[in-house]
């Protein structure tokens, strides 16, 4: 109860500090959208991708290894009751700032992707600042609490922790 009562804090502590800060990034910084028509990349709101769940980042699929596209972040979010969460926003932040790297809609699979890079995120080229991450389904939003340095979400969710979820 205690740790259910701290989340929501948190929640309602993120969603007014972006409501007072506004949810863009600085002037110089140009978030990734990874559905915009401009992007090489997507994930679309109508068909599924394939293999939900899955840590497609460290599998040999796209981790740039093989002729797939490399993803630089990408992960599954879900329901309460187990499915896909087909209308989630997925939002990644500089770490303890407010602005804003990435925003990615999931798909009819509830995965999310990108190939671009994201600020915050390794490379595999030295330190990085991290993010911080928030999920936003039909019923709120959720954060994850902690630091984020890697764009494989499904590498721990999932596997040692538990899946992402948001109603």
């Amino acid at each position: 109860m205690l740790k259910t009562f701290i989340a929501q804090c948190t929640t309602i502590a993120l969603a007014l500090q972006l409501a007072a800060c506004g949810s863009g990034g600085d002037a110089g910084t140009t978030p990734v959208d990874v559905n915009s028509s401009t992007s090489a990349t997507n994930s679309s709101q109508s068909t599924g991708s394939h293999n939900p769940g899955q840590a497609c980042m460290n599998s040999g699929c796209h981790d740039g290894t093989n002729n797939a596209e490399q993803f630089t972040a990408a992960g599954t979010i879900y329901t309460s009751s187990g499915v896909a969460q087909a209308n989630a926003t997925v939002r990644l932040y500089v770490h303890n700032t407010n602005t804003l790297s990435l925003t990615a809609n999931t798909d009819g699979s509830g995965n999310f992707y990108t190939t671009q890079a994201v600020e915050g995120l390794s490379t595999g080229n030295g330190l990085v600042s991290g993010v911080d991450v928030e999920v936003e389904g039909p019923g709120g939003i959720r954060t994850m609490p902690g630091l984020v340095t890697n764009g494989s979400c499904n590498a721990c969710h999932g596997v040692s922790n538990g899946r992402i979820v948001v109603d």
